[in-house]
C-alpha cells in the first residue's frame, strides 16, 4: 500500500487508520484486522500493547481530539472505511507496559508472551484454583468428534436437562426434597458431552425464550461452567462438582414471589433486597439433600461474591471467594447478558465479553475474563453475525483464525429470507464474487431481524 507508513506508538493520534500491527492480529487483544482511531483512549490501548503499528495516512484528517472515553464503535470517515466495533479480543497477553514491569523487550520471542504465561494475579489465582482441584491445572483435552455428531447426540440430553429443571422447580416451591442423584447423574452425562465436544451443548443451550429464562438460565450456566473448566483443564470429577453446583445455583429463586422474579422492569430497593436472599434460600432448600459437595455448595451461596467485595451475601473479596465459584459467577453474568429477559432485549456475544472484559480486576479476576472471553470466543457456535455485504448468518464453526468462521448465510443482502441457505467459510472466502470485502460487520442478538432461537436459528445449525 502505497501510504502506508511505518509509525511508533508513540507518534499515534485521532484519526489515523491502523492497517497492520508489530505482530499477529490474533496476538493482539483487537478483534478486527483495520481500524480508525478515533480517540485518544483508542490511541492508549494500542500503545499499551505494540511498539509500532502500520497506518494508512489521510490526507489532512479532521483530527480532534476527544476526552478518554470507553470502548465503543469507531466511527469511520465518511468516504473511506465501514465502521468496525473497536473491543478487545481474548488476549491474557500482556501489552508494553506490562512487559517493561515484568522486563519483557521487544526482543523477547518477538516482544510477546506465550499463551501459557500469566501476569501474578492470574498465576495466584490459577495456584489458588490448583489447590482446591488438588493437582496441577492441566490443558483442555482434544475434542474428539464433530459439532455436527454431538449436536444429535446432545439434542435428547438437553430435553432430559429440561425436564429435571422443571423438576426441581416444582419441588423447590412445593418444599419437596430435590432428586440429587437424577441430578448428580444430569450433569455427568452434560460433562460427558461437553469433554467429547463442547461447542454443541453451548449452542443448544443458548437457544431459549424469554418466558423460559427463570427456569432455564441454571442449565446454560452449568453448560457455560463445564465448558469453560474443560478449557482450563479441569479433571473430570472437578468438572462434575463445578456443574453440580452451578446446576442449581439459583435454586433459591423458587422461593422468591413471582411479582419480584419475573418483574418486567427494574427493581425497587426493597424488591432487591428480596432478590438477593436466593443464595440463603437455596442453602436452605439443599441443606436437607445428600451428596452435595462443599465446593458446590459453596457456589449456591457465594456466586453474587465479587472481587472487590460488593457483591452477596456475605460480601466477602478475593481470595476468599472459591475458584470454582468465580468460574459459575462468570457464566452467570456472561448468560444473563446474551439471554432476553423479561425486563431487558438480549445483547451479542461481542457485547457481553466486553461488558464483562470492563469489570476485570474490579469485579472479577483479570486472568479469569481473559481465560473466559477466549474459551467462548468472540463469534461462539451458533451465534448470530451480519457481514459487510448485509447478508446474515449463523455461526456452525469455529476455526484457527477465530475472526473469521463459518457461517451458514440465511438472510441476503436486503435481509430477506434466503429460499436455500448455504455456508461460507470466511478464512477461505475473503472477497465476493465482484471483488467487494467479505468481513464479519457485526455480532448480532437473539432475534435480531426476526430470527428467534427454537424454532429458525436451531433448525439452520442442525441442517449442518
Amino acid at each position: 500500500m502505497d501510504n502506508e507508513h511505518k509509525v511508533d506508538v508513540s507518534d499515534l493520534k485521532p484519526g489515523m487508520y491502523v492497517t497492520r500491527l508489530d505482530r499477529s492480529w490474533l496476538d493482539s487483544p483487537f478483534p478486527f484486522q483495520g481500524f480508525l482511531l478515533d480517540n485518544w483512549q483508542q490511541v492508549a490501548e494500542v500503545q499499551d500493547a505494540c511498539e509500532y503499528v502500520y497506518v494508512e495516512l489521510e490526507e489532512d484528517p479532521a483530527i480532534k481530539e476527544s476526552k478518554p472515553a470507553t470502548r465503543g464503535v469507531l466511527t469511520a470517515q465518511p468516504d473511506s472505511r465501514p465502521k468496525r466495533r473497536w473491543g478487545l479480543r481474548l488476549s491474557a497477553r500482556g501489552g508494553r507496559k506490562e512487559r517493561r514491569e515484568r522486563g519483557f523487550r521487544s526482543s523477547d520471542k518477538g516482544g510477546r508472551k506465550s499463551r501459557d504465561d500469566r501476569n501474578d494475579q492470574g498465576e495466584a489465582w490459577e495456584n489458588r484454583l490448583a489447590r482446591q482441584v488438588g493437582q496441577a491445572v492441566g490443558k483442555a483435552p482434544p475434542v474428539t468428534v464433530s459439532i455436527e455428531e454431538e449436536i444429535r447426540a446432545a439434542r435428547p440430553l438437553i430435553q432430559e436437562t429440561r425436564g429435571l429443571v422443571l423438576q426441581h422447580v416444582e419441588d423447590a416451591r412445593h418444599g419437596r426434597s430435590l432428586d440429587t442423584q437424577a441430578a448428580r447423574e444430569c450433569v455427568e452425562d452434560l460433562t460427558e458431552s461437553v469433554l467429547r465436544n463442547p461447542d454443541a451443548l453451548v449452542c443448544l443451550s443458548a437457544l431459549k425464550k424469554r418466558d423460559e429464562y427463570t427456569y432455564l438460565h441454571s442449565m446454560s450456566v452449568c453448560i457455560l461452567s463445564i465448558s469453560f473448566g474443560r478449557y482450563l483443564g479441569l479433571p473430570r470429577e472437578t468438572l462434575r462438582e463445578l456443574g453440580f453446583g452451578a446446576f442449581l445455583h439459583d435454586i433459591g429463586k423458587m422461593h422468591i414471589p413471582d411479582n419480584v422474579l419475573n418483574k418486567p422492569g427494574p427493581l425497587t430497593p426493597d424488591e432487591m433486597e428480596i432478590m438477593r436472599k436466593h443464595p440463603e434460600y437455596g442453602m436452605e432448600i439443599v441443606d436437607g439433600s445428600e451428596r452435595i459437595p462443599s465446593s458446590s455448595r459453596n457456589v449456591i451461596f457465594s456466586h453474587h461474591e465479587r472481587l472487590d467485595g460488593s457483591g452477596y451475601t456475605e460480601g466477602v473479596s478475593g481470595a476468599n471467594i472459591h475458584p470454582l465459584t468465580h468460574i459459575v459467577s462468570v457464566c452467570d453474568i456472561y448468560d444473563a447478558i446474551i439471554s432476553q429477559r423479561p425486563y431487558k432485549m438480549p445483547c451479542s456475544p461481542m457485547d457481553a465479553t466486553g461488558e464483562l472484559y470492563r469489570t476485570r480486576g474490579r469485579l472479577f479476576e483479570v486472568d479469569l475474563v481473559h481465560q473466559f472471553i477466549a474459551c467462548i470466543g468472540i463469534y461462539p457456535v451458533g451465534s448470530l453475525v451480519e457481514l459487510t455485504t448485509g447478508e446474515v448468518g449463523v455461526v456452525v464453526a469455529t476455526n484457527k483464525v477465530r475472526l473469521r468462521p463459518k457461517v451458514r448465510l440465511v438472510l441476503d443482502e436486503e435481509h430477506r429470507r434466503l429460499e436455500n441457505p448455504y455456508e461460507i467459510d470466511l478464512v477461505h472466502q475473503v472477497q465476493t464474487a465482484d471483488g467487494r470485502s467479505l468481513d464479519i460487520k457485526r455480532s448480532l442478538e437473539t432475534g435480531a431481524y426476526g430470527l428467534e432461537p427454537p424454532s429458525e436459528v436451531l433448525n439452520y445449525i442442525q441442517q449442518m
